[in-house]
């Protein structure tokens, strides 16, 4: 089933429901009469113009292949973009991972931050190899 988002001109929402339902029910959405059926939106003269945007599922080898036919130049900007991402992810990871240790080292009376780097990486292969 396709999922439809409507908006108003105004930038309120309209409830996508019962605009589903008639879709689901074979309907089209689409009343351009006077007097809507139940279940059905009033596209007469009454109500504002609806845009709607359509939301269609697609698999990740689709976005790899739409992604392959862009212009060079977007190609680079799609490639900068997902390095920012993860690049703020791995420095978030890495945050956490550094609070961890701070915190593991602590509670066996160690301070992580007077440790040398020996030493650091005696702990953690100490900690990796704990039964």
């Amino acid at each position: 089933m396709v999922s439809v988002l409507t908006r108003r001109k105004s930038g309120s929402f309209d409830s996508a429901a019962a605009l589903k339902r008639s879709v689901t029910h074979g309907t089209g959405g689409l009343n351009h009469s006077t007097e809507p059926k139940k279940g059905e939106l009033n596209l007469g003269a009454s109500c504002p113009k609806l845009d709607l945007m359509v939301t269609l599922p697609i698999s990740e080898e689709q976005v790899v292949q739409l992604v392959k036919q862009l212009d060079p130049q977007t190609k680079q900007r799609v490639l900068i973009n997902l390095t920012a991402e993860r690049d703020d992810w791995w420095q978030a990871t890495a945050r956490e991972g550094e609070a961890d240790l701070r915190r593991l080292a602590a509670e066996h009376g160690l301070n992580w931050d007077t440790l040398s780097a020996p030493q650091r990486e005696a702990f953690v292969d100490d900690l990796l190899h704990e039964r």
